[in-house]
């Protein structure tokens, strides 16, 4: 049988860089609620934060209905009525392509997460954030915004959230303030969330949940499945596809290692 040998950098450019899946019915999904606001950020972010200090940028949704709230990469299940399916190619740094589905009223999310790892799928607590208010305030995207600062999952963030939203929520994971949250940023300037548009929805937009086979887990072991993954892709590789898969650095090296700075640190 013949041997693959695959170069580090191309290894890099197909697999670590960006996430492919198969495609997946957009038509099968579950309407959980309907949308009164979308908001979009753009998260800069630093994916190497040992070898310099570029950034790289995405860009999220977050829809938020009566019940239940989505974030989500805006080039995750844009669905379109020209097709059935569709293959997500997004840069799988940073928060990759995560989707967040909150259930406010059972105080519960589901997060779904899709890379060249696999398909994952798990459901905690809506997290109970603990933040100290500040007395700074700032306009935001003609808001007024007062700062809150929280240590959460090994960083820590400094948030500006209004009182003119009327809603506990804002990008990812975070909430928990008496008001919404229009930016945050942890201190260290790895990961930074700016909101850069603001709707309030005339047409409903629905929030749905894609069905989509996908391997239950929790948050713990996701994390370390993607630490294990960057840590030596090689090993990850041929835990997947089979001994017959050899990975080689630049130098001709077998100790390859991709660079990870995961949002979670805990």
């Amino acid at each position: 049988m013949k041997k693959i040998f695959l170069n580090v950098i191309c290894l890099m450019a197909s697999l670590c860089a960006w996430s492919q899946v198969a495609p997946f019915d957009n038509q099968k999904f579950n309407v959980l609620d309907s949308a009164n606001y979308r908001f979009t950020y753009h998260l800069k972010f630093i994916p190497d934060s040992l070898h310099g200090m570029k950034t790289l940028d995405s860009e999220h949704v977050l829809l938020i209905g009566n019940k239940y709230s989505k974030f989500f990469n805006s080039q995750y299940a844009v669905k379109t009525d020209r097709t059935k399916s569709f293959q997500k190619n997004i840069d799988s740094r940073g928060i990759g392509d995560i989707e967040i589905i909150k259930n406010t009223q059972a105080g519960k999310m589901t997060v779904v997460q899709m890379n060249m790892t696999g398909k994952w799928e798990y459901e905690e607590a809506i997290p109970n954030i603990q933040w100290k208010i500040t007395n700074e305030k700032k306009i935001i995207k003609g808001y007024q915004c007062q700062k809150a600062v929280c240590d959460y999952l090994g960083r820590t963030y400094e948030a500006w959230f209004t009182f003119a939203i009327p809603v506990n929520n804002g990008p990812w994971k975070f909430g928990n303030l008496p008001g919404f949250i229009l930016d945050v940023s942890d201190v260290r300037g790895h990961y930074r969330f700016s909101c850069v548009g603001i709707e309030k929805s005339t047409q409903k937009e629905p929030i749905v949940k894609y069905s989509v086979k996908s391997e239950r887990t929790n948050r713990i072991k996701l994390n370390k499945t993607m630490k294990r993954y960057h840590d030596n892709p090689v090993a990850f590789l041929k835990a997947m596809y089979g001994s017959n898969v050899s990975v080689r650095g630049g130098d001709g090296s077998k100790n390859v290692s991709f660079p990870y700075n995961p949002i979670e640190l805990e």
